[in-house]
């Protein structure tokens, strides 16, 4: 299940109505996660999160040397995310 392409496109500008309206549902997303933290639950948090991720690497693009490609920023963000979410503790 991913966000539509319009949601996307939102949270890619920072939107901040879309990236909240995201929030819808990640509670039971979590809970799927934590009672079965199998591939599927976990790519369903990162499809998630995903576009915060590409919003902002947009963002810190901006900052860094222009020898810094926006793909590798959100590669790297990507992979932040699928070890943030393996080591999230909700205590």
């Amino acid at each position: 299940m991913t966000a539509p392409d319009s949601e996307i496109q939102a949270n890619v500008h920072g939107d901040p109505d879309s990236i909240s309206s995201m929030n819808a549902g990640a509670k039971e997303q979590w809970e799927d996660y934590w009672l079965d933290p199998c591939d599927l639950h976990r790519n369903r948090l990162i499809e998630r999160y995903l576009p915060l991720v590409v919003y902002a690497a947009g963002r810190i693009h901006h900052r860094v040397p222009k020898d810094v490609e926006l793909d590798d920023l959100q590669s790297a963000g990507a992979f932040g995310l699928m070890d943030a979410i393996k080591s999230f503790d909700p205590s």
